[in-house]
């Protein structure tokens, strides 16, 4: 299984299975260290793409604070902001 989630084989309930421990991890972290609060503070000047702007600024903040697998930050905060 772990290898065909690397090799991107699995289906999504099967990645969510090997995604499991970390996810809940770095869920963890993001809400153990109020990282929304920290990081998602941004500057207006910053947006000039709007919302989905936001977003990246926010996960490419996010990836270079928590530890981990930064695809699966990037992955689970794209999950956190659609809904």
């Amino acid at each position: 299984m772990v290898d065909n989630y690397n090799t991107g084989k699995n289906t999504s309930y099967d990645d969510l299975r090997v995604e499991g421990q970390s996810r809940t991890k770095i869920t963890y972290a993001i809400l153990k260290e109020d990282l929304v609060e920290k990081l998602g503070v941004i500057d207006a000047a910053l947006l000039n793409g709007g919302s989905d702007s936001a977003g990246k600024i926010l996960v490419e903040r996010m990836k270079k604070t928590i530890a981990g697998d930064p695809h699966l930050i990037e992955n689970i905060l794209h999950d956190f902001i659609s809904r």
